[in-house]
């Protein structure tokens, strides 16, 4: 029987009551951006972490503290963990053009969203295509359309977030397969190789975005996609500072 992998999406709207849940680190990250925009997305993105992960551990989201330990260098800027000794929850946090997701697994997890170019980029078979998915896709559609190019990114970059390689591992250098839904064990050459395997699959729910999910595990996890607007904009819940239970409070 599949695990289940959550996914929480909603638009940077959230209610403002909710920033008394950030750390002074947070607010401080919020108030450094230059544009309101890109603001209310960084603070929208750890807003609904906040809310999602006090749901699961039962604390509020106020009290949740996080480390971000690298696993090559001392400085804290690896990938997101709580500060919880035994904690049986993992996540991960992804946001795009006015966007946020946030994945919670039981096991690693990594999730990608990017809003789809209008234009394909340039190079972009150098940069990221491994010589087997070369044989998955066609070349002059991977070359000319944006969005097969966002699909395999998105795989890619999930894929060395589950890890928590970021991009210290080059994206050529694994094999994520053809984009679907159904999840497809990823290939991986090179340096840094997972103990256990890592499972990739593309989530559609949003036209314009391309957006995938990767689970480091032995066997794959079905996702569940959860419609969290309702939660980031739910006053009753900021003035209470209780739980949410995102199960009651949003549409999956």
């Amino acid at each position: 029987m599949l695990d289940f992998c959550d996914v929480f999406w909603a638009s940077s709207r959230f209610n403002e009551v909710f920033l008394g849940a950030l750390s002074a680190d947070e607010l401080d990250r919020r108030r450094s951006f230059r544009f309101s925009q890109d603001a209310d997305v960084f603070s929208a993105s750890r807003i609904l972490l906040r809310l999602v992960l006090a749901d699961r551990i039962g604390q509020t989201p106020a009290d949740l503290k996080f480390t971000r330990d690298c696993l090559f260098c001392p400085r804290p800027h690896g990938k997101p963990r709580l500060n919880l000794p035994n904690a049986q929850v993992h996540f991960n946090v992804s946001h795009s053009a006015g966007v946020v997701v946030v994945a919670v697994a039981s096991v690693e997890v990594g999730v990608d969203i990017e809003a789809i170019p209008t234009h394909p980029l340039d190079a972009f078979e150098g940069m990221a295509v491994h010589p087997m998915e070369l044989s998955h896709f066609d070349q002059t559609e991977m070359v000319d359309q944006p969005q097969e190019q966002m699909r395999l990114w998105t795989r890619k970059e999930a894929t060395l977030k589950a890890a928590g390689v970021g991009l210290v591992v080059s994206p050529r250098d694994i094999s994520v397969g053809a984009s679907g839904s159904a999840p497809e064990r990823v290939q991986w050459d090179g340096l840094h190789k997972p103990a256990l395997p890592i499972w990739v699959s593309d989530i559609d729910f949003l036209r314009n975005y391309a957006c995938s999910i990767a689970t480091m595990s032995e066997s794959p996890h079905s996702v569940r996609l959860v419609d969290a607007q309702g939660l980031l904009t739910l006053s009753r819940l900021a003035r209470t500072g209780g739980n949410p239970d995102p199960r009651e409070e949003v549409v999956g």
